[in-house]
């Protein structure tokens, strides 16, 4: 069963915590990525450097020996600050200390270990994995042919959906974010069934993957 979708993902909406940064002189909001060396790790820090509220303030691998994030995506030297390119362990605490929202770009079934301890330390959380997507145990076990390790907070993630939804995420401490494929099913689909164009049984998507996909 899937959850009830929210509004969008928005860090002025999100986070309620502001910081002065000397270097630009606005008020900014601290940001953290949990996995940032992935497709997706790297995508989100190309959104946040361009977000004139965010800044990447932590980087957290899951590595043994985590890495120099400028050694792993060349593009990002420079644009980052010195202080913050080397990847540093996945510590709860520490993280919670700079950063005030974290985005976990783990792989399925990872996020779900690293996710409690990230909002027990009082942390907003946005989860990029399909982890927190399904509302139960049941749910995910159905779908994902294992047990979820942390279904306490399958029912604390909200499920925000930015192009139909935004009026529900105000406040919301814990976010999971839409996988790829339900995105544009569900934005395709949401006018059609909306303005009662299409029969809402029977319908059949069909998607291709490209690069990205699994």
């Amino acid at each position: 069963m899937r959850r009830r979708a929210a509004r969008p993902i928005s860090l002025t909406h999100f986070a309620y915590r502001r910081h002065h940064d000397n270097n630009t002189g606005r008020m900014s909001i601290r940001v953290a990525i949990v996995g940032p060396t992935g497709y997706t790790g790297l995508f989100l820090m190309e959104l946040l450097l361009r977000h004139p509220s965010a800044k990447v303030t932590y980087l957290a691998s899951r590595r043994d020996h985590p890495p120099n994030i400028c050694n792993e995506f060349p593009q990002l030297l420079g644009r980052i600050s010195d202080n913050v390119t080397d990847c540093r362990p996945i510590d709860a605490a520490a993280i919670a200390r700079d950063a005030d929202v974290v985005f976990t770009c783990l792989p399925n079934n990872a996020a779900m270990k690293a996710v409690p301890a990230l909002l027990d330390a009082g942390l907003h959380v946005i989860d990029l994995s399909g982890d927190y997507r399904l509302d139960s145990g049941d749910a995910y076990e159905q779908a994902y042919h294992h047990k979820h390790t942390d279904a306490a907070n399958l029912a604390k993630a909200t499920y925000g959906l930015p192009e139909l939804f935004r009026d529900s995420l105000r406040g919301e401490t814990f976010i999971s974010n839409p996988g790829c494929y339900p995105t544009p099913a569900a934005i395709s689909l949401a006018p059609l069934l909306t303005q009662k164009l299409i029969n809402p049984s029977g319908i059949i998507i069909n998607g291709a993957s490209g690069v990205t996909g699994g």
